[in-house]
Order: structure tokens, then C-alpha cells, then sequence
């Protein structure tokens, strides 16, 4: 069946939030309870080879490294993962190329507040979300914890880095989402929902191959 590569990054820290729940529960993704989880379909049941990589607050480190990510581990599925006020898991559709006002840790925007890289003013994930949602609140690992999509991803560095993989290619549309997480969640339960998620993600791109 063959093994599939999938890259999950959260953020460090950023304003009052030292301990950053992303990245926390990005620590804490097993790949072993993925591959042996009972809801696996037979499409999906390719083995998980999983990556995981923790960004800095700032918009000229993830204009550099998130390209490179993509060069490096050549996934076939990457989730982004960021933190919000919310209590559901939001699923965001698209990224703008405009809008950053918001200083990163360098109290630093970009130029102009848009993206350097040429591209349209919004690029939508080609990954069906609603899809994800469906399947996710069906069968969600915490109870009361459920998914929600949204088109609006804050235009800080979570929407930045969204639109920074999704104009890298336009094959990266096909295989990148971004996850924003309650701030104050579990990391170990969020951990579970991430590993939910990619394997539902990983069932339709089988299913649309």
C-alpha cells in the first residue's frame, strides 16, 4: 500500500502565550496510533511516516522555512496547526494574500502587509472540509470537542503561513490544511483530534487519486 508522509507544524511562543497549545499537541501525535487505529478504512491504509516541525512567530522565518519544509520531507499531506479563543477545532478553507497588520515577535509586518510571493488574492485549500467536518463530529476521539470551517484564518502568522504552503505550488492545494485549536485545550486530547483529522484527510486524497 505504501507509506505516507505527513508534516504536522505548530507555533513557539508568541505575546502572553508562552506555552503554545500547537505545538504541544503536535509533540504529542503518535503515528503508531494512526496506522493501527480501528475506524481506518481500506484505502486509507497506508503506514504514516510523520514530521513535525515548530514554527517562530515571524513572518520573514516562515516566508524561508516553510518552502523549505515542503523541499525537505516532500509531504504528501501537511497540516498547520495554530491556536485561537474558540472552543471547536476551526478548519480554515483559504488564505489571503493581504491584511497583515498584526506585529509578529519581532514587532515586525510585512512589506506593504501582504505576502512577498505573487499569487491571488485568496487561495482556498482543495481538501473538502466540510467533508472533514462531517466525518470528524461523526466520530470525534474527545467528547465535546468538534470541528467547525471557517474562511477567515486571522491574517497573522497562522494565515501567513496557510498562504505561504498553499502559493508554494499548486499541487500543495490538493494536500494542505490548516488547524486552528482552542488556546486553552489539552494537548493530548488535541493530539487525538490531529490524528483523526489526518487520517480522514488521507482517506480522500486516497479516495480522489
Amino acid at each position: 500500500m505504501g507509506t505516507k508522509r505527513v508534516l504536522l507544524t505548530g507555533f513557539g511562543p508568541f505575546q502572553e502565550v508562552k506555552a503554545n497549545v500547537s505545538w504541544e499537541a503536535v509533540e504529542s501525535v503518535n503515528a503508531v496510533r494512526i496506522n493501527n487505529r480501528d475506524t481506518k478504512s481500506i484505502k486509507s491504509s497506508e503506514d504514516i511516516e510523520l514530521f513535525k516541525e515548530k514554527i517562530e512567530v515571524r513572518y520573514d522565518v516562515v516566508e524561508e522555512h516553510v518552502p523549505e519544509l515542503w523541499t525537505k520531507y516532500q509531504p504528501d499531506l501537511t497540516i498547520h496547526v495554530g491556536v485561537h479563543g474558540e472552543s471547536f477545532l476551526s478548519l480554515e478553507s483559504q488564505a489571503s494574500r493581504t491584511g497583515y497588520t498584526y506585529e509578529d515577535n519581532t514587532k515586525s509586518c510585512p512589506v506593504d502587509n501582504k505576502h512577498s510571493r505573487d499569487g491571488p488574492d485568496f487561495i482556498c485549500t482543495e481538501l473538502c472540509l466540510h467533508k472533514v467536518k462531517e466525518e470528524f463530529n461523526t466520530i470525534s476521539p474527545v467528547e465535546g470537542l468538534k470541528a467547525e470551517v471557517s474562511n477567515c484564518a486571522g491574517k497573522f502568522i497562522c494565515e501567513y503561513t496557510y498562504y505561504t504552503s498553499l502559493v508554494h505550488d499548486t499541487n500543495c492545494r490538493q494536500r494542505t490544511l490548516f488547524i486552528h485549536v482552542p488556546v486553552d485545550g489539552c494537548p493530548e486530547q488535541i493530539a487525538l483530534c490531529l490524528e483523526r483529522i489526518v487520517e480522514i484527510c488521507l482517506e480522500q486524497l486516497s479516495s480522489s487519486s
